[in-house]
């Protein structure tokens, strides 16, 4: 291809009228990096906080589980399938009876905050820097 040839892309190129990067950008630009690695460690140690409590809370229901029953229940379930079409009242009625219900509760609640912690926590705190600029890019101008 020849460097004489002008085409449609050269024409537009000539057009392009370059502007001066607003003032202070380079300061903007190092105030957002830090901000969100900031907003990264906040929700990398909450999301941390909560695998634990899950890890707990799901050794108790693992024990409540096993202690209340309830695993009994099930493995009749699985060995008589029959049971549950015959009697399914009174089944689901002896179930939640045995179930360790604040166990449930609490696994339950541990993975809504591990998906919190790690989906919504990181936006909802670049949604806060934007609108409470409260670590102006004057502190970190040059």
């Amino acid at each position: 291809m020849s460097s004489d040839i002008r085409d449609e892309l050269d024409r537009l190129y000539e057009k392009i009228e370059w502007e001066n990067p607003r003032a202070n950008f380079t300061g903007r630009v190092v105030a957002r990096v830090r901000w969100a690695k900031r907003a990264q460690r906040v929700s990398t140690t909450v999301t941390l906080i909560a695998l634990a409590l899950l890890g707990v809370f799901g050794f108790a229901l693992g024990r409540g589980l096993t202690f209340s029953g309830a695993l009994d229940y099930f493995t009749l379930v699985v060995n008589n399938v029959d049971l549950i079409s015959s009697a399914a009242d009174d089944f689901i009625a002896a179930l939640g009876d045995v179930m360790p219900w604040t166990e449930i509760l609490a696994v339950t609640l541990s993975i809504a905050l591990i998906w919190t912690a790690s989906a919504l926590l990181p936006r909802w705190l670049v949604r806060y820097r934007s609108r409470h600029n409260e670590y102006s890019a004057n502190n970190y101008s040059q």
